[in-house]
């Protein structure tokens, strides 16, 4: 499975797309199948678990907007990911496409962990 970085969000990696930020592609065309997102995770259900759940029959991908500011964030195809934070209250922002056609924008809050 292929990983991101973000030290550079302005890059684009989806073969064939210019998009300002990075996408994420299970397949050259659409996306990740929605039955495909996993629920489970490192760090909690995937990006896009929530929006695989109301669009079921759909292929998803994201475009990251905003990475974390206090953390690091490694983020994987199916939209799982792995977060290593500071212990602040995080979060990123990302472009939702569903079959294709953008989708809104979507965010994801990190929580501080409190053992």
């Amino acid at each position: 499975m292929n990983t991101l970085a973000t030290s550079t969000p302005s890059l684009s990696w989806l073969t064939g797309e210019l998009h300002s930020g990075w996408t994420s592609s299970a397949y050259a065309g659409q996306g990740i199948v929605a039955a495909q997102v996993p629920a489970t995770g490192e760090n909690g259900p995937s990006l896009l678990y929530a929006d695989a759940l109301q669009h079921p029959g759909s292929e998803l991908r994201y475009e990251l907007s905003q990475p974390p500011a206090h953390g690091s964030l490694t983020l994987f195809e199916d939209g799982s990911f792995i977060y290593q934070g500071n212990g602040s209250l995080d979060g990123v922002s990302y472009q939702l496409f569903i079959d294709g056609v953008a989708n809104g924008s979507r965010s994801k809050t990190f929580l501080p962990y409190q053992p």
